[in-house]
């Protein structure tokens, strides 16, 4: 049976979860685009020596666009982390 509750009755972690319950692929996509853009832009900062390196982070990355799984884990995470912060102050 699924528990249905109030906002006002749920945890941070419950809300989170809730809201990135409601539409997945748009959070994995939108955190997906957001790692592409650090890695990018690592990878032009990069010097010479740590280039190549940078471009197969970014390569490996584009590698998992569509792998729901290796994007899930990332995205559970960030929002873990994210109350965490918020709790901290």
């Amino acid at each position: 049976m699924i528990e249905f509750k109030r906002a006002s009755e749920m945890t941070s972690a419950e809300k989170s979860a809730a809201i990135v319950g409601s539409d997945p692929a748009y959070f994995q996509q939108r955190r997906w685009a957001l790692e592409a853009a650090r890695l990018l832009h690592e990878a032009d900062k990069a010097p010479d020596a740590e280039k190549a390196a940078a471009e197969e982070r970014l390569s490996k990355h584009y590698r998992t666009r569509d792998d729901v799984e290796s994007n899930h884990v990332p995205l559970d995470r960030d929002v873990t982390d994210g109350i965490a912060a918020r709790q901290r102050g």
